[in-house]
């Protein structure tokens, strides 16, 4: 089920609504039954989404732990593979292609030049967000060595393009008195390249046989994944040792699947959650920041006012997280 099948004037409260249920890592494919009935008491009750159900985000909060169905959650993670890395991959080159297009376009001028240096940043920008973004896939599906590797090839990409500072040959042109026009249509290539060939990878098949090593390896990964302590998961898998009478996967399903519930389980896991939040939106808005000296004019006004918004999301976040412990007063409570 698709936000198109809701009435016309439900559907942004719809799609807040069903993005707000992907945020708590509810898969799209289970919230189908969930729709059918709010959009059948909406037609009932010939009012709004919005006035019968309240704030998207708050009523997709309510009908998570409803919806959570951990083995489709867990099967979706596994069968994330190229296919989807060059898919998001794709989508962001494609954003940064088009501000970029954008930039070069008010800047004005004449021609330009694509030097050697220019093909090492674009190139390093690529396989950082591609390699990058699969190694992201592989840590949240548990296979926390993959992920690794990925996260330090990616690395290693970005820092070879930032090394062309130095390079001697760095502005050799390679292409020169390239229109603007043309150079624009260039910048948006990697993005589109990124998801045709995402088109043609067949989609990777989520594993189905286990051996206890790869069993508990993964449900290891699953659980350091989503923020379980290590001492925490040792304990878990130690449990589950002594209780095994047969193999792991006959005796307890998917190990990602079952990591999982443990998660959903644990009252820890939405101020976890939170704090990752946090983190992240800060760490951008520093990534962010650390390009405001190149900027002027309105450019420096905009990235300004981002950060800011970046910092803003990332102290909502932090406050969240604080009201999420399992110790604090509910909002209702009494000081």
């Amino acid at each position: 089920m698709a936000v198109n099948d809701w009435p016309e004037h439900d559907r942004a409260w719809a799609g807040r609504y069903i993005l707000g249920l992907a945020r708590l890592g509810v898969p799209v494919s289970s919230t189908a039954a969930r729709q059918a009935e709010l959009i059948a008491a909406v037609s009932a009750a010939d009012v709004p989404a919005a006035e019968l159900f309240g704030d998207p985000a708050e009523a997709a909060a309510a009908d998570a732990p409803d919806l959570e169905d951990a083995d489709a959650a867990a099967e979706e993670a596994d069968g994330a593979g190229a296919r989807e890395a060059l898919a998001y991959g794709g989508a962001g080159l494609l954003v940064i292609g088009v501000i970029a297009a954008v930039r070069l376009q008010i800047g004005g001028g004449g021609p330009v030049d694509v030097t050697v240096g220019i093909l090492a940043v674009g190139l390093a920008i690529v396989a950082g967000l591609i390699l990058g973004g699969a190694a992201m896939m592989q840590f949240v599906a548990g296979r926390i060595g993959v992920a690794a590797y990925l996260g330090a090839a990616a690395i290693v990409a970005v820092l070879v393009g930032a090394s062309q500072v130095s390079w001697s040959g760095r502005g050799v042109v390679v292409v020169a008195d390239l229109p603007r026009w043309g150079a624009s249509l260039a910048l948006l290539l990697p993005g589109v390249l990124a998801i045709f060939v995402a088109r043609l990878v067949p989609p990777r098949s989520p594993q189905t046989t286990w051996s206890d090593d790869e069993w508990f390896a993964r449900f290891r990964g699953v659980l350091m994944a989503k923020g379980t302590p290590r001492a925490a998961a040792s304990e878990h898998e130690r449990a589950l040792r002594e209780g095994l009478t047969t193999t792991a996967f006959d005796e307890y399903g998917r190990p990602d699947a079952l990591a999982l519930r443990l998660v959903a389980d644990d009252p820890a896991t939405p101020g976890r959650r939170y704090w990752w939040g946090a983190a992240g939106w800060f760490a951008f808005a520093l990534l962010q920041a650390s390009f405001i000296p190149s900027d002027t004019g309105v450019w420096l006004v905009l990235r300004i006012g981002f950060v800011i918004g970046l910092v803003a999301l990332a102290a909502r976040s932090a406050f969240r997280a604080r009201r999420a412990r399992p110790n604090a007063p509910s909002p209702g409570a009494a000081a």
